[in-house]
């Protein structure tokens, strides 16, 4: 806390020139209130004066306020006035010496008071800066933290959907068939050939659908689009969801397989040759995926 020593907030000669304007200020009250209080209180004025300086100041400025106050009630207000050749007597040197004792004591006392004062402030602004500091850093954590459950959560929920999943497209805007879309569409041939168009797997008439579907995505939607499709060559067709998945400020477009039970799937217009044994099954646990487990 070495700052403290200079708590003043004004410049050093600012502070020096106040203090003598201030004590200026004191000799002219005195001076004219002289005939009515003399030959007592030679120095009460000054002793207001080095106060008033030392408050707002500083001890400096307050030594000056003393000295020129010493200075000016010596040569005014002691008998004899106006003069400094005369013998100074046995009262001079008490009045004199009462004047600097006082003075000293009380601008030693109020610049360990403003010292102290000008600490604690400090120590205050430090205290909330670091306490501000605290608590941008816990709500980035508690932000981060759900940011990353929710990520979790939406990788849980693809990968417990995973065998139902048919195509992905990322931000990247390419496509990425899935296992599932191949093994319905033997004709859209090898996950390894290029060349090979993803909308080549569904029925000539159901592609526009699907295409103005897949570029219509990026809108906010609350709910999920269905589309009605066939599949390679399927004769009945079946409910598709397009799902929109933010994935750390990344976003990917999921097209998968409506979720029914075996009740449903004659009403839906489910293709019956479509559902594989492992699309009747039910649906399968969730993926062991915690949002503790994610690293840091």
């Amino acid at each position: 806390m070495k700052n403290a020593r200079s708590w003043s907030p004004f410049p050093r000669t600012v502070a020096f020139g106040a203090a003598a304007l201030v004590t200026a200020v004191a000799f002219a009250i005195r001076y004219l209130v002289h005939p009515l209080v003399e030959p007592y209180g030679a120095f009460q004025a000054f002793v207001f004066a080095c106060v008033v300086s030392e408050y707002y100041f500083g001890v400096g400025p307050a030594l000056l306020s003393l000295a020129i106050g010493g200075l000016l009630g010596t040569y005014y207000f002691v008998r004899p006035y106006q003069t400094f050749a005369s013998m100074i007597t046995r009262s001079d040197v008490i009045v004199i010496g009462n004047f600097v004792l006082v003075s000293v004591f009380v601008i030693v006392l109020i610049e360990i008071l403003r010292r102290t004062l000008y600490a604690n402030q400090l120590l205050l602004k430090v205290t909330q800066s670091r306490h501000r500091i605290s608590l941008y850093r816990e709500n980035d954590r508690l932000f981060l933290s759900r940011k990353r459950a929710d990520t979790a959560a939406l990788v849980e929920q693809l990968l417990s959907r995973f065998d139902r999943t048919l195509l992905l497209q990322l931000d990247d805007e390419r496509y990425y068939p899935q296992a599932l879309l191949y093994r319905l569409a033997p004709s859209l041939g090898s996950r390894t050939e290029k060349g090979t168009h993803w909308l080549q797997a569904f029925h000539p008439e159901d592609r526009p659908s699907l295409d103005a579907a897949f570029a219509n995505a990026r809108s906010d939607s609350a709910t999920p689009p269905l589309i009605s499709a066939r599949i390679g060559g399927a004769a009945d067709a079946s409910l598709l969801v397009l799902e929109r998945l933010k994935f750390e400020g990344a976003l990917a477009t999921v097209l998968r397989l409506q979720d029914v039970g075996p009740a449903d799937r004659a009403e839906d217009g489910v293709a019956p040759d479509l559902l594989t044994p492992a699309m009747e099954s039910p649906p399968r646990k969730p993926y062991p995926f915690r949002p503790a487990r994610i690293p840091k």
